[in-house]
């Protein structure tokens, strides 16, 4: 009696494992893509000079996509236009019930 307990509880605890670590990939998956998202973004600004339809098109294709981006000028340098970008993303981990928010930041010059 004790053996089939102890597979019973070995492969629950497998299996476990096994989801808590697929959450993992898929939350490293989702960190990766945002990454993309964000550098994609900052480059399409850059190119364009910072033009305001630019960075309007940037933010609307930007929720479809499920992110928040949020753009600010920072008047650090009179000389160079630079702009701080914020990308919101959401991570969930469905097998524990976690949704967090993260967001990548940085500047373009």
């Amino acid at each position: 009696m004790k053996r089939p307990m102890s597979m019973l509880f070995g492969t629950i605890l497998l299996l476990m494992t096994v989801f808590v670590l697929i959450g993992c990939n898929q939350i490293a998956y989702n960190t990766k893509r945002a990454w993309n998202y964000y550098e994609k973004c900052v480059q399409a600004m850059e190119d364009s000079h910072f033009q305001t339809e630019v960075m309007e098109e940037v933010i609307k294709a930007g929720k479809k996509e499920g992110y928040e981006i949020l753009i600010w000028e920072d008047g650090a340098y009179e000389e160079v236009k630079r702009y701080r970008i914020t990308l919101v993303y959401t991570i969930r981990l469905p097998i524990l019930s976690l949704e967090k928010q993260r967001e990548i930041s940085g500047y373009a010059l």
